[in-house]
């Protein structure tokens, strides 16, 4: 399998914004004369503008979505348990259909937020000394809720000794959950997605190996980038929004790791994320 550790100045992968911006900081290393490099810190404060307002665009849409997204899962919820009365089988399917949709779209707020914050500076992290077996298992939990009555099989393979790492318990079980939620989407019926975490110099490696689909060689510079979907037609037979991977990227970078994958193209991926010991 190729083994891939995610370059963040790969530029081939980034958005226009934020190659712009790797390009203007390029240039503060040489000498320019005095008016280029007023020029030059006035491009950068206004790309640090154009940032923050996006950043807060972002925040604000997503909140004003929240609420009512919580009210359709909430009567829809109350609905399919009789609530109103009697629900027959064509009523709990179409009930079904609206509760299903309304958490995608849910969790598509939620992740778009979380990676605006993070990119503004704005998601409060609280690290401390964990253990990445309860954050595998907290994980765990969270994706089975996720998946919809769907009923993988998962493999746990992760020591309950390992050394503590430096991470915020949520946020560590979340970027476990995307990835397990992930390997789901892209794995045959009844092939079980096996977890994985070992010790690897200064951190915890943990890996979560599926036997999907792979990824295609055009596609794996851009596999991190936000809104990323391959045009694959098993890729395109699911719903997704190219955000999970994009979200654990900005996570664990955050909390000082690193992520990468390895692929075989129709043989399977492993995408693993790397914490810094406590």
């Amino acid at each position: 399998m190729k083994d891939s550790l995610m370059n963040t100045n790969h530029t081939s992968s980034q958005k226009p914004l934020e190659e712009l911006e790797q390009n203007l900081k390029s240039l503060q290393g040489l000498k320019l004369p005095p008016e280029a490099q007023a020029m030059l810190e006035d491009a950068l404060q206004s790309l640090e503008d154009a940032k923050e307002e996006q950043a807060q665009f972002v925040s604000t849409v997503s909140h004003e979505l929240r609420i009512p997204m919580t009210s359709i899962m909430g009567y829809t919820d109350l609905l399919r348990q009789g609530a109103m009365g009697h629900v027959n089988e064509n009523q709990l399917n179409f009930l079904n259909v609206i509760r299903e949709n309304a958490g995608h779209m849910s969790k598509l707020i939620a992740n778009l937020s979380d990676i605006y914050k993070i990119k503004s500076g704005r998601l409060h992290l609280e690290p401390e000394a964990i253990s990445i077996f309860d954050a595998v298992q907290n994980g765990l939990e969270l994706a089975k809720k996720s998946l919809n009555g769907q009923n993988p099989e998962f493999v746990v393979r992760v020591a309950e000794d390992l050394p503590l790492v430096q991470a915020d318990p949520k946020r560590a079980a979340q970027m476990i959950q995307c990835l397990l939620e992930n390997a789901v989407l892209y794995s045959p019926e009844r092939q079980p997605v096996i977890v994985e975490a070992l010790r690897d110099e200064n951190f915890v490696r943990l890996k979560v190996i599926d036997q999907g689909i792979g990824i295609q060689l055009e596609d794996q510079p851009h596999i991190f980038s936000q809104f990323f979907r391959s045009e694959v037609e098993p890729v395109r037979e699911h719903k997704g929004w190219g955000l999970s991977l994009c979200l654990v990227k900005s996570l664990t970078e955050a909390s000082g790791g690193q992520v990468g994958y390895e692929t075989e193209p129709g043989a399977g991926s492993t995408f693993w994320v790397s914490l810094p010991l406590s």
